[in-house]
């Protein structure tokens, strides 16, 4: 509960708590939290194809099967760190935005899920961002995000986000380089803004190749249980894939 620290050779005792960065350790979790997920989905994928099950050296597969266990353990440890955290940033009062965008299939879905396990239901709240419906689209395209931002103590996260006015909104109806720079201006804005305030934003792009993207909506197809999550405008950006690769290294350029 307590840490030692020695200050011109005087040993005083100060609370863990006041000693921690809570952005940073809220940060930082969040970011071993993605790691883990994206580890173990590495590991399920490996044990899960007969192919390297059956030809692998029989080491080979003990040795993913130890790290598959590995890395379930140290998410198992994370959850009541993040949820301790969590109620930190309610009492600080510290409004938290954590955001996924990437490509489709890339585990955006898998990964919010994971994270939001441990927290407490009444503390966050998750949103998944589709098309403007009619009233969105009569308003600024930031209007519907602003009415999301967290309030003090809150956390608020986002399955992709603003980011599709330079991306898929740029693909189905392309903008002139005035508009598109308008609108990385104001995406820059709203951030600036919001961290001004005093609001800790955390970005993940989750990335995978085309080949990838590929077998995992088949995989999807393949399940009674998840063939619904993949629809016509899924394969329609999968083919547009080399298409989007330089939009999204602009974006990512641009808003780091």
């Amino acid at each position: 509960d307590a840490v030692s620290v020695v200050v011109s050779n005087a040993v005083v005792y100060m609370p863990l708590e006041d000693l921690i960065d809570k952005e940073k350790e809220i940060e930082r979790l969040t970011k071993e939290t993605e790691r883990l997920t994206k580890e173990i989905a590495r590991c399920e994928g490996m044990l899960n194809n007969p192919n390297f099950v059956n030809k692998a050296p029989a080491a080979k597969v003990d040795a993913e099967k130890d790290k598959l266990a590995k890395y379930k353990e140290m998410m198992d440890k994370l959850a009541p760190k993040f949820a301790a955290l969590q109620r930190e940033a309610r009492a600080k009062g510290l409004p938290v935005m954590v955001v996924f965008e990437g490509w489709g299939a890339s585990g955006k879905g898998t990964m919010i899920s994971r994270l939001i396990q441990p927290l407490d239901p009444r503390g966050f709240k998750v949103f998944t961002i589709q098309a403007e419906n009619e009233e969105e689209h009569m308003h600024p395209f930031l209007w519907r995000f602003w009415t999301k931002t967290p309030a003090k103590g809150r956390m608020h996260i986002f399955d992709r986000s603003w980011y599709r006015r330079v991306i898929t909104e740029q693909m189905d109806a392309p903008m002139d380089q005035k508009r598109l720079d308008a609108a990385y201006h104001q995406i820059l804005s709203f951030e600036e803004q919001l961290s001004a305030d005093g609001t800790l934003i955390i970005k993940f792009f989750l990335h995978i190749s085309a080949d990838e993207q590929e077998k995992r909506l088949k995989k999807l197809e393949r399940s009674s249980e998840t063939k619904w999550r993949v629809t016509k405008a899924d394969w329609k950006h999968f083919k547009q894939y080399k298409a989007y690769l330089p939009m999204y290294d602009h974006m990512l350029d641009q808003t780091d």
